[in-house]
This record gives C-alpha cells, sequence and structure tokens, in this order.
C-alpha cells in the first residue's frame, strides 16, 4: 500500500496517538452527482457533462475533523511523521497550493524511499459547512 494512500493519510489509527485519532474521527460519505460516462466520451477522453461526488462528512469539530485530515494530514508530505520513509501527500486529495510537484512515496516496489510525482485528482470547487 502506497505510504500517501487516501485511507493511510486521513485515517492512520497506529501511526498516531490513540487520543488524537479518536479526537479526528469523521463519518464520510461521497454521493455522486451527473450521469454516467457516455462511450463517446470514454472513446475521447474528454467530459462533457458536468459530473462529480459531493463529499459530506459528519463530525464532533470541524477544526479537529475535516480541517485538521484536510490542511494537517493530507497536504502534509511529512505526515505520519513516525515514518521510515517520507509519506508524501494524500495520494487523492492532497494539494500543494500552488504548481509544485505533487509527490507521494511508496508507489515503487523495492524503492520506498523513492518518491513519485502523480497528477491532480480531485479539483476542489468549493464548499460550505452547515451546523
Amino acid at each position: 500500500c502506497p505510504f500517501a494512500a487516501h485511507i493511510r493519510k486521513v485515517r492512520p489509527r497506529m501511526d498516531i496517538d490513540n487520543n488524537q485519532n479518536t479526537e479526528n474521527q469523521i463519518m464520510r460519505a461521497g454521493i455522486p452527482y451527473g450521469p454516467e460516462v457516455t462511450d463517446e466520451e470514454n472513446a475521447s477522453s474528454t467530459t462533457q457533462l458536468d459530473r462529480g461526488l459531493s463529499f459530506v462528512a459528519y463530525q464532533s469539530s470541524i477544526e479537529e475533523g475535516f480541517i485538521e485530515q484536510q490542511y494537517d494530514w493530507a497536504n502534509d508530505k511529512d505526515f505520519p511523521e513516525k515514518k521510515k520513509y517520507t509519506p508524501g501527500l494524500d495520494g487523492v486529495i492532497g494539494q500543494t497550493g500552488s504548481s509544485q510537484d505533487r509527490l507521494v512515496g511508496g508507489l515503487i516496489p523495492g524503492s520506498p524511499s523513492q518518491m513519485k510525482q502523480i497528477p491532480q485528482f480531485v479539483t476542489p470547487y468549493g464548499g460550505e459547512y452547515f451546523f
């Protein structure tokens, strides 16, 4: 499993203190919207219709839940800190905030310390917090 795999970055379990792990837990769901990819879109590798995934999360604290997981975990190439090799950014939602390379570790068999550049998969368009 890549060191920067999404689930390893946002649900680190044994990689952090158990109290911190409990404080930062969230219940999340992805809700797809839009039609399935058409055969024409698939053949041309272009998107013609709007579609995506709405992210919904329930938590006791927005600061210790989503914000901590996104900004301090997914976007931190060194999190979790007690690893032998640098994990890199979260492979799915990690963002550099600039044109810097998106590097992840653990993708190359036999070379766990080597970092690999990957494209950005998720493009956030906005968000709202509801209480």
